[in-house]
């Protein structure tokens, strides 16, 4: 595993970002980039997610499960089948609600520490967050 300790990503590592709330989606995409990472897209429904799946270059995409659960699930199989990597946000705490096939993949609640999602981020990546 890579790591570093700067406080900073490693340079360009893009993110998708679904959240059915453009207001959360605008401020989790601001905050992520605090960080570091840079922002391919923001999508707040299954249609445009998948247009920007099909049309931009993204290392890792945030999916908030929610409200619009069948549209993330669909979305996650959809990232996984080309071979990206994703990260899931629920603001209900019930992993058990994601298909087993989905289960094993990192799950933060909301709202998540800033950190601790960057520093997941990074880990599905192979990089981990230096002391």
């Amino acid at each position: 595993m890579n790591s570093y300790n700067n406080g900073t990503p490693p340079d360009n590592i893009s993110l998708l970002i679904f959240e059915e709330s453009l207001g959360v989606a605008r401020s989790l995409g601001e905050l992520l980039e605090t960080y570091g990472f840079r922002i391919a897209g923001l999508a707040t429904c299954k249609t445009t997610a998948s247009k920007l799946v099909s049309e931009r270059e993204f290392d890792v995409s945030v999916i908030t499960v929610g409200r619009m659960r069948e549209e993330a699930i669909t979305l996650a199989e959809e990232i996984l089948r080309q071979g990206r990597k994703i990260v899931f946000l629920t603001g209900y705490g019930d992993v058990e609600e994601l298909p087993a096939r989905l289960a094993k993949h990192p799950r933060l609640d909301k709202p998540a520490d800033p950190r601790q999602l960057a520093s997941t981020i990074l880990s599905v990546l192979g990089y981990a967050w230096g002391s």
